[in-house]
């Protein structure tokens, strides 16, 4: 028992030995020259290597260090590739939401027009708010030139038959009497005047998103009902398209599924 103690690391080194002498390492080098050891071969250093017995077996194979070009390279590959896995496991995510939320193309027009009847609605209101605002911003704009020509437009109207007269007149001097009659625009006038033309431009401008947003509404339904059709002609939720709907990185089968 203690003689076996003794051997058994003997025992074990000679078998390493012999399983590192029955195998070869070989290459061949950029001239075609074959080369063996049982070692590597110094010429094997930056080649592909191929393990194998002496019976001619091949046990594995030794891929050549990349270079340094063909490192970026296969890093950029393999960016790339994580990128389109994510991308394509996002994109089954809303593949298969779309599918559990509607059954029918039709169902997708529903929807669409409820959300556009939300807008119509909107834009009627704001309709009524812009009226309602020009309808003020006239009423200040006609008090406000009250004061900068010193007359109303109604005495403008009343006055106008007496134009070509007061042209004529020297003692006008080139108009200086009528600025003589401007008189300085009350605070509070000029205050209410500055806030319903301020309320016209904001009310003109939620207009125009209304629009934008109704554009965005219509783009992403029809993209909806776009995609739906594609996958219940086949495609597999995940799938990526290009702008021209072609297959851009096919997405892949699931584990389990039958082909």
């Amino acid at each position: 028992m203690t003689l076996s103690r003794f051997l058994l690391p003997a025992l074990l080194c000679t078998l390493t030995s012999a399983h590192a002498q029955s195998t070869l390492f070989r290459c061949v080098d950029d001239k075609g020259v074959t080369h063996y050891g049982e070692t590597m071969p110094a010429a094997c250093a930056k080649k592909d290597v191929t393990e194998m017995s002496r019976q001619g077996r091949t046990i594995r194979k030794l891929d050549a260090p990349l270079t340094p070009e063909q490192q970026k390279a296969k890093a950029e590959a393999d960016a790339k590739k994580r990128d389109d896995d994510k991308k394509v496991a996002d994109q089954r995510q809303k593949d298969l939401a779309l599918l559990g939320t509607y059954s029918a193309e039709r169902e997708i027009d529903v929807i669409r027009d409820k959300d556009l009847a939300q807008l119509d609605g909107r834009r009627k209101f704001l309709d009524a708010r812009v009226a309602d605002v020009d309808a003020r911003v006239e009423k200040l704009n006609n008090q406000m030139e009250f004061y900068v020509a010193g007359r109303s437009k109604s005495a403008k109207a009343k006055d106008a038959k007496d134009a070509k007269d007061a042209k004529d007149r020297k003692d006008t001097k080139d108009g200086k009497e009528g600025k003589s009659n401007e008189r300085e625009v009350p605070p509070q006038l000029q205050a209410d005047f500055d806030r319903a033309n301020s309320d016209r431009a904001n009310l003109k401008l939620e207009m125009a998103q209304l629009e934008a947003d109704k554009k965005v509404i219509l783009a992403r339904y029809e993209g909806e009902k776009e995609r739906f059709r594609r996958l219940k002609g086949g495609i597999r939720p995940g799938t990526l398209l290009d702008e021209q709907g072609n297959v851009l990185v096919e997405a892949p089968i699931p584990k389990g599924a039958s082909r």
